[in-house]
């Protein structure tokens, strides 16, 4: 989930700075890469829908995080339900790690009692 959350700031710091230097009008200057002479409005328009453009782009990525985070679309007490569900889970599984470590160790002696035998 941490990655989930790390990728949604990146988009949306992602965002931010065409956001902030959106403020293009028609009366600013702007570089053209080309030769071609273009008329401001036609370059504010291109502008336009080029930040348009990044916008909606951004908004899919930012919307397909925020679908995949844990706990979207289910009540509290659905969350809290698996919640308790996993805790049990957690102790069933406890228990059996708890009873394999018992059998390992003692595997472990009987195994140290059988190459203590083979030395003598």
């Amino acid at each position: 989930m941490a990655d989930v959350l790390t990728q949604l700031q990146d988009c949306l710091e992602q965002n931010a700075p065409p956001l902030a230097s959106s403020n293009v009008s028609p009366s600013q200057p702007q570089n053209n890469t080309t030769n071609e002479p273009r008329s401001s409005s036609t370059l504010f328009a291109a502008s336009q829908q080029e930040l348009a453009q990044d916008l909606i782009k951004k908004t899919q990525q930012i919307e397909a995080l925020i679908d995949i985070l844990p706990g979207l679309g289910r009540s509290q007490e659905v969350q809290e339900a698996r919640i308790a569900a996993l805790e049990e889970e957690l102790k069933t599984v406890e228990v059996e790690r708890k009873i394999a470590v018992g059998e390992r160790e003692a595997a472990i002696e009987v195994l140290e009692r059988v190459i203590g035998g083979i030395r003598r």
